[in-house]
């Protein structure tokens, strides 16, 4: 049993540092312009649970930056952050729908 939890803590160390590599890089490759590979560095990131790349890769969506413009996507992303307490995420998603009052309240 012990040697179980062991090979679990192991496993999820693995992934939150591979989440947090995932959003550094995917963070310095947008600083480069590079907004293809970061889009897919984000997308990693996101998928594993991390709030800021999932508010990240909704404003790529929402953008257009790196894939192709999609605001039900971009929507679909910043919901998820805000799932994960990113206050970010609400502001950006009441921006696009014109209630950013409703945001900051």
């Amino acid at each position: 049993m012990e040697l179980d939890k062991r090979r679990q803590i192991k496993k999820l160390k693995k992934t939150l540092s591979r989440n947090r590599v995932d959003l550094e890089y995917g963070c310095d490759l947008y600083e480069e312009g590079k907004f293809k590979e970061a889009f897919l560095a984000f997308q990693r990131a996101a998928k594993l649970g991390n709030p800021q790349a999932q508010v990240n890769l909704g404003n790529l969506y929402d953008a257009g930056e790196g894939v192709e413009q999609d605001q039900k996507l971009a929507a679909y992303w910043y919901k998820r952050a805000i799932k994960n307490g990113v206050a970010e995420a609400a502001y950006n998603l009441a921006r696009k729908r014109g209630h950013v009052r409703m945001a900051l309240t």
